[in-house]
């Protein structure tokens, strides 16, 4: 999240919206947060710990 939060920060400073969404848990996971999102901005960038195929940002990226 630290990650992700620094680089919300260096777009906000260039002047661009940006939200960032921490999933805690992902058994339920927010969908309708997500999707929320997605429809309001039009974009998403999905970050994890990714395994070396799949993953759960796959997932969330087949839902969207």
């Amino acid at each position: 999240m630290r990650t992700a939060r620094m680089a919300a920060k260096m777009a906000e400073d260039a002047g661009i919206s940006v939200e960032v969404i921490d999933l805690r848990t992902i058994i339920p996971w927010d969908e309708e947060t997500v999707l929320n999102s997605v429809k309001k901005t039009g974009k998403c960038i999905i970050t994890h710990e990714a395994p070396i195929t799949s993953g759960f940002g796959a997932e969330i990226a087949s839902k969207i």
